[in-house]
């Protein structure tokens, strides 16, 4: 997996990290000793592990100057998924996200 990160205020910087990423998902083991690291967030779905072995870091001279203007996480995101419900959230991800963008199964449901 690799995560970019750009600087969008300030001076130009791109950061860069690779390495091998594994998912966990809220039927895994893991989930509950994992997700109390993280804020409580309605309909969260999964965490990822990334074992990083490489980072590095450009100039971003490409990258254009933006500015936030909210976070819709927090204002319609989040009351969106806490109104749902789990039952109706899981249903949802049924619906919408057992396929990838690329056709390949996502395997959220499988046990």
């Amino acid at each position: 997996m690799t995560l970019m990160f750009c600087a969008f205020l300030g001076d130009p910087l791109i950061l860069r990290t690779y390495g091998n990423a594994t998912v966990v998902h809220p039927r895994d083991e893991e989930w509950k000793e994992l997700a109390s690291l993280f804020p409580d967030h309605a309909g969260a779905r999964n965490i990822f592990t990334l074992e990083i072995d490489l980072v590095t870091t450009s100039c971003g001279t490409g990258v254009p100057e933006m500015a936030v203007v909210r976070s819709r996480g927090e204002t319609d995101l989040e009351p969106w998924y806490a109104d749902m419900g789990e039952r109706a959230v899981e249903a949802f991800w049924e619906k919408k996200n057992t396929v990838s963008l690329d056709g390949q199964p996502t395997g959220i449901f499988e046990s």
